[in-house]
């Protein structure tokens, strides 16, 4: 017997159906998940900018002044230990404002003995956010200054 069926059985309808469903759904996850990783990339650039303004501002804190060989290696922004309770800057990334919370800490080292302060100080920078979804993430710096130029 011929059967003169045209056209889809309920059925077929119902599995092309679902498959199509499973796919707009993965395609869904995979824009909130392109989504997340571009703010945090743009978030983190921002981070890593305000935590390399703090450290240039302790390079130059740190290093020659005018001209001549005084080292402000000694100045009490670069006290062994001091940190801000809290430094807070509201940035505009991509047309939202983002709270970032940048704190330091400063220890020193390559202390000689009998020096009245250390030859070399560590910095750690670290900055802090919160995204859209309540995460926390942060950028952390640390470097290394010392009170001899490599040059002299």
């Amino acid at each position: 017997m011929i059967s003169n069926q045209k056209g889809f059985s309920l059925l077929e309808s119902l599995i092309a159906l679902a498959v199509l469903s499973v796919g707009v759904l993965g395609l869904v996850k995979l824009q909130i998940y392109i989504d997340r990783k571009a703010d945090y990339a743009l978030n983190s650039l921002e981070a890593l900018q305000l935590a390399e303004n703090k450290l240039e501002f302790f390079r130059t804190r740190a290093n020659v002044s005018g001209g001549t060989n005084t080292l402000y290696f000694d100045d009490p922004i670069l006290a062994e230990g001091s940190y801000p309770v809290e430094d807070v800057e509201d940035i505009v990334v991509s047309g939202s404002t983002y709270t970032f919370k940048r704190s330091w800490i400063i220890e020193d080292k390559m202390k000689l003995s009998g020096a009245s302060s250390a030859d070399a100080k560590v910095i750690t920078v670290d900055v802090q956010w919160n995204d859209h979804w309540g995460n926390s993430s942060n950028v952390a710096l640390k470097t290394l200054f010392s009170r001899y130029s490599e040059f002299d």
